[in-house]
C-alpha cells in the first residue's frame, strides 16, 4: 500500500509527475528528472515515464516504462515493455533495505 509519505515524497520531489489511479494501481506519469553520479560526473537527464504501482506495493515492486523516444524499446526493456533496472535480486536488495518509493526512485 501506498502511503501517504509516499504520496508527500512524489508531491514533493517529482512535481512533474501526475498521480492517478488505475484498477487499485498507482499511475505516476509525467517527466521525470534524474540525477545520477558515475565516475566523478554527474549525468542528468529528463525522461517521459510512467511509474506503475501495484496495489500489493510494497509486497511487489514498481514497474517503469519509458513514453517518449529517448530510451530505445530494444535497449534494457523487458518483454512487456518495462524498463529492466536490473535482475530481480539486485532490485529486491535495493527496495528491501527501506521500502518506499523515495528509496526505489533516488
Amino acid at each position: 500500500m501506498v502511503t501517504i509519505e509516499d504520496i508527500n515524497y512524489i508531491k514533493k520531489n517529482h512535481p512533474k509527475l501526475h498521480i492517478k489511479y488505475r484498477n487499485n494501481d498507482l499511475y505516476l506519469i509525467g517527466e521525470f528528472e534524474m540525477k545520477a553520479r558515475f565516475k566523478n560526473e554527474t549525468l542528468e537527464e529528463e525522461f517521459f515515464l510512467e511509474f506503475s504501482i501495484p496495489a500489493s506495493y510494497p509486497n511487489d515492486f514498481p514497474k517503469v516504462k519509458s513514453l517518449d523516444e529517448k530510451i530505445s524499446t530494444t535497449y534494457h526493456t523487458n518483454p512487456d515493455g518495462c524498463l529492466c533496472l536490473g535482475t530481480e535480486a539486485n532490485i529486491y536488495e535495493i527496495f528491501n533495505k527501506e521500502r518506499t518509493l523515495k528509496n526505489f526512485m533516488e
